[in-house]
């Protein structure tokens, strides 16, 4: 099974094929284009320093390799286990200066595919300019240390979401909401609304009428569909969801 969504247009490169890629163009006398592969394995490193197993990886190259994303799905004694979904880490990247490296917690559920990312305690993202190095080694070092701590509190939501029943209408009303809040989008509402009532997968209803079932709904909804997959914005819809389901769980 894949980690990465993958549209007919996108090619899924290996860690190798990234480092043969050319040097980005500097786009001013700031801009500090940083290869992506080193941002790959310094991201790789500091997990397997502190005993995390790489157990499969993924990458995305888009925009003629001016972007990419990518997914590395990690194990851990400290993890323990969940029949329902694994762990898994977000990269992203540009040399055009659309967005900065970014790392983004996640998981993804087992049955479906379905990726969804952490809120702010499992995130972070900064600038391409002179200092990145540094920075990035920083930053990483702060997560990489929290893991635990984002993963037991994910572990407590999910626990929480299978463990509170809602009926129909509180499933459709918490929907439109979201789509109130542009959490999703019309298309995605009435997607939402089709996998919260009659889910495509028997393991999503497993926990009955549930707050799981409708977020489980939510991911399936955002799945990209057509010519492109683009994994970056189903990272940041993803973390609107997980923020909008930590509030209802509360």
């Amino acid at each position: 099974m894949s980690i990465l969504y993958s549209g007919k247009s996108d090619g899924l490169v290996s860690l190798d094929q990234m480092r043969q890629l050319p040097p980005a163009q500097v786009l001013g006398p700031r801009h500090n284009p940083q290869p992506f592969h080193i941002f790959i394995d310094n991201v790789i490193d500091g997990l397997q320093d502190r005993g995390y197993e790489i157990t499969e990886s993924e990458f995305s190259l888009t925009d003629e390799n001016n972007k990419f994303f990518g997914a590395v799905k990690i194990d851990h004694s400290d993890l323990g286990y969940s029949e329902d979904h694994s762990y898994i880490i977000g990269l992203r990247g540009s040399h055009d200066q659309t967005f900065g490296r970014g790392l983004a917690c996640g998981t993804q559920v087992m049955v479906c595919s379905n990726l969804c990312f952490s809120g702010s305690d499992g995130q972070w993202s900064t600038k391409q300019t002179l200092n990145i190095g540094y920075r990035t080694e920083l930053r990483l070092d702060r997560i990489f240390d929290r893991l635990p701590m984002i993963n037991n509190k994910t572990e407590k939501l999910f626990d929480k979401l299978k463990q509170t029943e809602i009926t129909i209408e509180t499933g459709d009303h918490y929907l439109a909401q979201m789509a109130y809040d542009n959490v999703i989008n019309g298309r995605e509402l009435s997607k939402a609304v089709r996998e919260w009532r009659d889910p495509s997968f028997d393991d999503h209803k497993k926990y009955g009428q549930s707050l799981w079932q409708l977020f489980n709904g939510c991911t399936e909804a955002i799945k990209p569909t057509g010519k492109r997959a683009n994994n970056v914005m189903v990272k940041d819809k993803s973390i609107r969801i997980f923020d909008q389901f930590q509030r209802l769980a509360a």
